[in-house]
């Protein structure tokens, strides 16, 4: 790639994380690099990258006067993974960096979850439900064309705790088992003397855990290496697509009507709030506990995605505004 790949051939240049540069740091950087040509308001060019690790975003800009400028060029637009190497020129909020040398290289893959046991586990609590009705509707869900060849593979979130492949069969898997204990700890509590004792439909539970998400193999699109929003991810609510889903095979259900409204209801107030795309807040025992099933797994595995993704020693990470501790009391 003419100057900047004869400059990347120095192998001595220590290797750093973008959130360990300092200011004068002259070292090669590897992620995910977005490239993009843009225009000053005089009218000067100018190629924009972002370089993103597990650690950091640092931006790059080169200006149409740099002996660089026509090389990179040739990317615009794409996403491409590479190697930099880099003068680190600001460290803060934003980190900023000039670029030597930009070399192509092949992102490692990593299989976070093993999807054929997890297909297999999937298969055994299906058939653990009770309920013939709802058995019969979870199984129609995997014989549709749109389910079926996706499911097993998709991803469950763009960027936090389930944004890799198999992400969205974890995700269930986890709420189901979620499910199974809160519906024990409530079922079987025996110390209300009057008798009253909030009693939980497992059943119910087990189903939302399985069909709430399924608006997502609309929402979601794995595209090279990362997770991107489709069309109608960034027009719907995921919420909206499970439920349009739902509505299409319990017509064909023989389920009581009132057992199909208290489905719906639990699908529709998953989220919790409108604000963060539920249909309708929750109303009912199920779909109190069960928004507090996916919001809990939810949540846990943003800090399994941290820890993944932090450095060794690093106890404190920043997430869409917030600032999470990764510590932990092992009592020694």
């Amino acid at each position: 790639m003419g100057a900047l790949e004869e400059v990347v051939t120095v192998e001595t240049l220590p290797h750093k994380k973008v959130k360990e540069l300092m200011i004068g740091d002259n070292v090669l950087l590897t992620g995910d690099v977005e490239v993009k040509i843009k225009q000053t308001r005089k009218s000067q060019d100018y190629v924009s990258l972002s370089l993103v690790d597990n650690t950091g975003v640092v931006y790059i800009n080169v200006w149409d006067n740099s002996p660089y400028f026509e090389e990179l060029k040739v990317y615009h637009e794409q996403e491409i993974y590479a190697q930099l190497e880099v003068v680190c020129t600001k460290v803060g909020e934003f980190i900023n960096a000039d670029i030597k040398a930009l070399k192509l290289v092949e992102k490692p893959y990593v299989e976070i979850v093993d999807i054929e046991a997890m297909t297999n586990e999937l298969r055994q609590e299906i058939g653990r439900i009770k309920d013939k009705d709802l058995k019969a509707l979870v199984i129609s869900f995997f014989h549709r064309d749109d389910v079926k060849d996706s499911f097993f593979t998709a991803p469950a979130s763009q960027l936090a705790g389930y944004s890799f492949r198999g992400g969205l069969l974890a995700h269930t898997l986890r709420k189901i088992h979620l499910s199974h204990s809160i519906s024990i700890i409530f079922n079987e509590w025996t110390h209300n003397k009057d008798g009253f004792v909030a009693k939980l439909n497992e059943d119910l539970l087990v189903t939302a855990s399985i069909l709430d998400d399924m608006g997502k193999l609309y929402t979601l699109v794995p595209k090279a290496q990362k997770i991107e929003k489709s069309a109608e991810g960034e027009l719907f609510e995921d919420s909206l697509l499970s439920m349009k889903m739902l509505w299409e095979e319990l017509a064909k259900s023989s389920m009581p009507e009132k057992q199909k409204q208290i489905l719906e209801h639990i699908i529709g107030a998953s989220k919790g709030k409108t604000q963060f795309g539920a249909l309708h807040i929750p109303r009912s025992r199920e779909a109190v506990a069960y928004h507090m099933i996916d919001y809990l797994d939810s949540q846990m595995a943003g800090f399994e995605n941290l820890e993944r993704n932090a450095s060794a020693n690093q106890e404190f990470v920043q997430l869409f505004q917030k600032i999470y501790f990764l510590g932990s009391f092992d009592g020694e």
